[in-house]
């Protein structure tokens, strides 16, 4: 009988691949597609192909000693099925490694023709046997290539990091980042509080303790299930958010009956601690250029409680900006990003990315940031977000603006700032919070000011 699971693995792994999917939404896809999939076959198959797509250029190295045919010219088919059984074989002490080698045979004979299935066979036998004689590159030699293949990181952004930050902080990122996270809640205190949602997940065998820096955060350990089976889930009692997301509404830092705009809203994750920041009483408009989005985020809403949305779908780049006395007074631009800073919750990102795509980036947010600013009231306050810690997407963007609309200023006076959000607030008013320093993702924000009379 063959393996569901590995078989699922080998399918979300090529569609990874072969499509621009993330691998989040290929997982989602298939779990509702396979319904057969218990909880224990569901954590299995998250933790195959999250392994493999985080530890790919150590797999591929390793195979490499082993195969005459470079992984580059292999079918991406052949490519995956290797790596599945070699991340099982080094990384997965719980599953033997004859095991392993036996269901990639078996999975490979209903894919490939039989001369391939004994490649396959030969390539992963040798590689059980002889993987932990391997001598690793020399990190010490040429950092770049030694962290690239033991951190499992593109060279290139490795090298970017040892330029920023030295070696011995690059690797703690790196680390960092190949931790797996841990699950954070936001409890939503529009429906219960904190000591509350602990006692009903505690009650379900979970291990739950405090967040370390976010005020409305927990974290959760060895809960069992999909996230919709956690209890306190249907009846909204909390959305699943990393607390460096949650400092970011703490920095726009909106209040009860206030007209607020979240831009870039996306599926809401933002927007509903916003909601619960304003207690739900105000004007929340969340906008998104994708509709689908819009509709995922209202019925979100509905389960958390808030009552307070009004969904617009927006194109930035076109829409025209209301007159001053129609504008918000609190506007966030969570701006879509190169996500380099949650790496470590998306490992796919890594292998998405080039360095041309900083630029392109950044040219965008450039030109949401100068657009929605407009739609600010005078006097009124305007957060920029990334989860990246690239210059090319925060400190330039920034300055471009400021340079820009001087209209702005960044606001830099610690008493102005949410007691939780100080701490990670530098002496240019710059918040920035990274994986190896904090456990958080990575991400930069400013809020700026606009001048109390200037609405141009």
């Amino acid at each position: 009988m063959i393996d569901t699971v590995r078989t699922t693995a080998i399918h979300i792994l090529n569609r990874l691949d072969q499509s621009k999917k993330t691998l989040d939404h290929l997982l989602e896809e298939a779990f509702e597609a396979d319904a057969s999939l218990n909880p224990r076959d569901r954590r299995f198959l998250f933790a195959l192909v999250f392994g493999v797509v985080r530890w790919r250029e150590l797999l591929d190295w390793m195979i490499s000693r082993f195969s005459k045919t470079p992984i580059s010219r292999m079918d991406d088919g052949v490519a995956n099925l290797l790596r599945l059984a070699a991340f099982q074989i080094v990384k997965m002490d719980r599953v033997p490694a004859a095991a392993a080698v036996t269901t990639a045979v078996e999975i490979s004979k209903t894919l490939v023709k039989p001369h391939v299935t004994k490649f396959i066979n030969g390539v992963l036998r040798s590689l059980s046997r002889e993987f932990t004689t391997l001598s690793l590159p020399d990190v010490d030699n040429d950092p770049v290539v030694g962290l690239g293949v033991t951190r499992s990181f593109p060279r290139w952004l490795v090298s970017r990091w040892i330029s920023r930050w030295g070696l011995k902080e690059t690797t703690q990122l790196l680390d960092a980042m190949n931790q797996t996270p841990p699950l954070t809640l936001r409890v939503n205190s529009l429906k219960t509080d904190a000591h509350r949602l602990t006692r009903m997940l505690e009650e379900k065998g979970a291990l739950v303790l405090p967040g370390n820096h976010a005020p409305g955060a927990i974290q959760v350990n060895r809960m069992r299930g999909s996230i919709t089976d956690i209890g306190g889930f249907s009846q909204g009692y909390f959305q699943v958010q990393d607390e460096a997301a949650q400092l970011i509404s703490h920095l726009l830092s909106p209040g009860p009956g206030e007209f607020v705009l979240d831009a870039c809203s996306g599926l809401g994750g933002k927007t509903g601690h916003l909601a619960e920041l304003m207690e739900n009483r105000g004007t929340l408009v969340a906008a998104d250029v994708d509709g689908e989005k819009l509709l995922r985020l209202v019925s979100e809403m509905k389960r958390i409680g808030v009552s307070i949305i009004t969904p617009m779908k927006a194109d930035w780049t076109t829409a025209t900006p209301p007159a001053c006395e129609d504008r918000f007074d609190r506007v966030l631009v969570d701006a879509p990003c190169s996500g380099l800073g949650v790496i470590r919750r998306n490992p796919d990102i890594k292998w998405n990315r080039k360095p041309s795509d900083l630029k392109s980036f950044s040219k965008r947010q450039q030109l949401l940031l100068g657009r929605l600013s407009q739609w600010v009231s005078p006097g009124g306050v305007l957060v920029y977000a990334v989860c990246s810690m690239e210059p090319e997407e925060t400190d330039e963007v920034l300055r471009w603006f400021l340079d820009q609309h001087p209209e702005f200023m960044v606001e830099n006076i610690p008493e102005n700032f949410s007691p939780p959000v100080r701490p990670f607030v530098d002496e240019k008013g710059c918040f920035r919070t990274f994986p190896h320093r904090h456990h958080m993702d990575g991400f930069f924000a400013a809020r700026m000011v606009r001048g109390k009379y200037e609405c141009g």
